[in-house]
């Protein structure tokens, strides 16, 4: 009787400790915590966080993972590192604010030169010009007639075997 009384117990505690996992599973939390660390340069040294050699930021990714563990969610980590070194650390930045520019300005001034560019060829053909080496008296007939016989030339004995 005290044999499946012990067992019940036992029983009890690994579904108390199985409910206690559910509601925050390592794996979750290693996932949090490493999301986070990729995030964020380390305010130690000249590498990302996840990578720094420094005793300070091996102690910081043991407190950002000791938080994932506790719960927190991959932006509350950053916040929470943000928050006591300053947001220069975040190694990607957030599409809000100041941040949203990062985003939107080099599409923007991609599209600008691409608009530039297309109107410039545009003009140029409109003109009439041609390209042409800068300062080089333009072709004559003949000249025209010399180069044209030589390109002939040259791509019959391109063809030939």
């Amino acid at each position: 009787m005290q044999t499946i009384r012990l067992a019940f117990i036992l029983l009890a505690l690994a579904l108390l400790a199985g409910r206690a996992d559910a509601q925050h599973p390592p794996d979750v939390a290693a996932r949090n915590a490493a999301e986070a660390i990729s995030q964020l340069k380390s305010p130690f040294g000249p590498h990302m966080l996840d990578i720094c050699p420094n005793e300070q930021a091996e102690e910081l990714r043991n407190q950002i993972r000791a938080a994932a563990s506790g719960g927190s969610t991959p932006d509350e980590l950053v916040d929470q590192v943000l928050a006591r070194y300053g947001k220069e650390y975040l190694v990607v930045p957030r599409a809000e604010g100041i941040g949203l520019w990062a985003w939107l300005l080099p599409p923007i001034m991609l599209l600008i030169g691409a608009v530039f560019v297309q109107g410039r060829i545009r003009r140029m053909r409109s003109q009439g010009s041609t390209l042409s080496v800068a300062g080089a008296p333009p072709m004559s007939d003949d000249e025209r007639a010399q180069l044209n016989a030589a390109l002939r030339e040259f791509e019959r004995e391109d063809d030939e075997p």
